[in-house]
């Protein structure tokens, strides 16, 4: 990776100079470039992942329907239409769903208040649900329970509709 540098060379660091008139100046050890690269390095990771992908390695399967749903209910508020409809395609790593599949948005008997549904995913069409959050009531309501299932690798049509100013989740199909 760094032709010339050998293991003595991490031990026991070379320094670099430039040249001056004055004579040699040090410049910085090897060992200082490396971790200075390697900085910028993580720094560069740490924000490609937490801008593009952090959401999606910390999640479960019904937090990411839900990031779905609030990506697509902010892009229903700002198009100006009425409705909205997206295709959600469960994906199977991390905490995902290899096989068929059933999302219930469905009010439990644990639920905060009257009204709050909450999003359970379950691994089978038709066993437990395995996966819930209650995070996508912070963009949208759900007036009704809704429940789908599906096969393997069919994906999840969800309808948004603008009503009165507020965005409500309407349909699975």
């Amino acid at each position: 990776m760094f032709p010339g540098l050998r293991l003595v060379d991490i031990i026991k660091p070379k320094t670099l100079y430039r040249q001056h008139e004055s004579g040699k100046v040090p410049l910085m050890t090897r060992r200082r470039a490396m971790w200075i690269a390697m900085s910028i390095a993580l720094l560069a990771g740490i924000y490609l992942m937490s801008r593009y992908g952090i959401e999606l390695l910390v999640s479960d399967a019904s937090t990411r329907l839900a990031y779905d749903i609030r990506d697509n209910a902010m892009k229903l508020r700002v198009s100006g239409a009425t409705v909205r409809t997206f295709e959600h395609h469960p994906k199977s790593w991390p905490k995902g769903l290899n096989g068929d599949y059933r999302i219930e948005i469905i009010e439990t008997p644990t639920s905060p208040k009257p009204g709050h549904r909450s999003i359970g995913i379950a691994r089978s069409r038709a066993g437990a649900t395995w996966y819930a959050t209650s995070y996508h009531l912070n963009f949208v309501s759900v007036p009704q329970d809704l429940t789908i299932a599906h096969r393997k690798g069919e994906p999840t049509l969800v309808t948004l509709e603008l009503r009165n100013g507020r965005v409500v989740l309407t349909a699975l199909q």
